[in-house]
C-alpha cells in the first residue's frame, strides 16, 4: 500500500496535485483497515518480530514525508 501512496504523489503534473493529495487521503482507510485485520489475524509477538519492522522500512524507505 505505502509504495501506491508514493507513487500517486508523483505521477501526473503538478496542476492535479489536489486531486492526487485527496486520492492519497483516500488511502488511509484501507491501509488502516488491513492493519486491524492483521491485528486480529496474528499475534502482537509476531507483529513485533516480523511485520512491524518491514512496514516500517518500506515507510523509511520511500522518503515520503507523509508517509
Amino acid at each position: 500500500m505505502n509504495k501506491v501512496w508514493v507513487r500517486l504523489q508523483h505521477q501526473g503534473h503538478s496542476r492535479d496535485r489536489e486531486k492526487r493529495e485527496m486520492e492519497r487521503r483516500e488511502l488511509r482507510t484501507p491501509v488502516g483497515t488491513n492493519l486491524v485485520w492483521l491485528d486480529g489475524v496474528i499475534d502482537l509477538d509476531m507483529c513485533r518480530k516480523t511485520i512491524l519492522p518491514g512496514i516500517l522500512e518500506q515507510v523509511v524507505n520511500c522518503k515520503d514525508v507523509i508517509s
